[in-house]
């Protein structure tokens, strides 16, 4: 599975190679910073990448137009659009960050048709875009490999305070992987080791590794150890058992083997996943999640208590979530670490049913993907998706300008185009 990008190619991936350069922050700013100083040294290359991606994205989209039928995904996505701007009016909270992460949604969605037409054009391989946003989250762990070398204080932490570590039972890892050169925090590298792990773990099993996968999955299983992701460590198990399962290379008795080894090996590892997953508390705190229950409590209230109209269309986008952690004193939280909370703060109702309709959708297009695609690719790309939707339980994932929203929407992009080339082949051969 090896890249090569013709200039024909790099043409085809300019609006999505500059929506992934606007992710390499050097920088965290909490929201009352972003209000007050929406456009700093820091985030300058984001604000140019995005808007250059939407310049290059609507100069192509007019020129050569959407060409295909734009698929659901992508439909979800403009609706979601439009009732964010509404919760946004109705919310009467007017300000750059709002208006600018309703154009970060907007340029994804453009972004989205545009890879969508090149594929279902021929122009590039249905699995292009995937191999870039592999590439790229290679790209920033070789950045937190760097960290740990030349920024180690930095980049290796306790997982827990000071306070918690003398109540808690030692800590079967002291420490906590960060980026320190390209920020990333622990949750986030979680969630790219486990990425990375299946996919070079994925081309292992069906015999197309080479020995740069080994060395990934090597590195991407320290990675996320170190992480202590619970949700990247819960996400990749599940995952490496749905690959078994749609895994069509293999034989049923060798897929049923590799799950009886996974579940004895789990089994055998149970102790020390379990001292790995609760950093040494107990059941009743850890069930709180290090405060994100409480934040739940906290938006679920503020969203009760609002009007009709809130309550349909959201407290307004974006906004509605960071302000709410705000009055609680978490004004340094990004989000509220679910993609559910945020969304139904954000967009109301409307917005969550059409979330949900939009995860309904993708598993939908994936079956078909796993019954009519001929692809290799296919266990990997399943595998992957199922940790992306893990992640929504517990994490900003899907819906918001992020590396975890572009790989998902890359996915559907892979599965919708090569599901329509293999029924097309198919059609012709009959």
């Amino acid at each position: 599975m090896r890249l090569r990008v013709s200039r024909r190619g790099l043409f085809e991936a300019l609006p999505l190679l500059l929506l992934l350069a606007g992710l390499i922050l050097f920088e965290q700013r909490g929201f009352a910073e972003a209000q007050k100083s929406p456009v700093s040294l820091a985030n300058l290359h984001k604000i140019l990448a995005i808007l250059s991606a939407l310049t290059v994205g609507l100069w192509r989209l007019l020129k050569f137009g959407a060409g295909q039928k734009i698929p659901f995904f992508v439909s979800i996505q403009i609706a979601i659009i439009t009732i964010a701007m509404v919760s946004t009016l109705l919310a009467e909270y007017y300000t750059f960050v709002v208006y600018w992460k309703l154009l970060e949604l907007a340029s994804i969605a453009l972004v989205s048709i545009l890879m969508v037409r090149s594929t279902m054009r021929g122009a590039v391989a249905p699995d292009f875009y995937f191999k870039i946003i592999i590439g790229f989250m290679k790209f920033l762990m070789l950045t937190v490999v760097l960290s740990l070398v030349f920024f180690p204080a930095a980049s290796l932490q306790p997982p827990v305070g000071e306070e918690t570590l003398r109540s808690i039972d030692p800590l079967i890892v002291p420490y906590q992987v960060r980026g320190a050169i390209v920020i990333l925090n622990p949750n986030s590298i979680g969630a790219i080791a486990g990425v990375l792990l299946l996919f070079s773990l994925g081309r292992l099993i069906l015999g197309s590794a080479r020995a740069p996968d080994v060395f990934w999955f090597l590195l991407s299983s320290i990675l996320l150890v170190f992480s202590q992701s619970r949700t990247a460590i819960v996400g990749t198990i599940i995952a490496f058992f749905v690959m078994q399962i749609f895994n069509r290379r293999s034989s049923l008795g060798k897929r049923l083997g590799t799950i009886l080894f996974g579940i004895v090996s789990a089994g055998l590892l149970s102790n020390a996943i379990w001292s790995l997953l609760s950093r040494g508390m107990d059941v009743n705190r850890l069930l709180n999640l290090s405060g994100r229950m409480f934040w739940w409590n906290a938006a679920l209230e503020k969203y009760l208590e609002s009007g009709t109209l809130m309550k349909i269309f959201g407290m307004g986008f974006y906004s509605a979530g960071r302000r709410i952690l705000a009055d609680i004193g978490f004004d340094g939280a990004s989000s509220l670490h679910s993609d559910y909370f945020d969304v139904l703060v954000s967009t109301g109702a409307v917005g969550l049913a059409l979330f949900l309709l939009f995860l309904l959708f993708s598993f939908r297009l994936l079956m078909r993907y796993r019954r009519v695609a001929t692809s290799d690719n296919i266990p990997i790309i399943i595998g992957i998706f199922s940790v992306m939707f893990v992640r929504t339980f517990t994490g900003q994932t899907m819906m918001a300008y992020g590396i975890f929203y572009l790989l998902t929407l890359v996915i559907l992009v892979t599965a919708n185009a090569e599901s329509i080339h293999s029924r097309r082949e198919n059609n012709a051969r009959s």
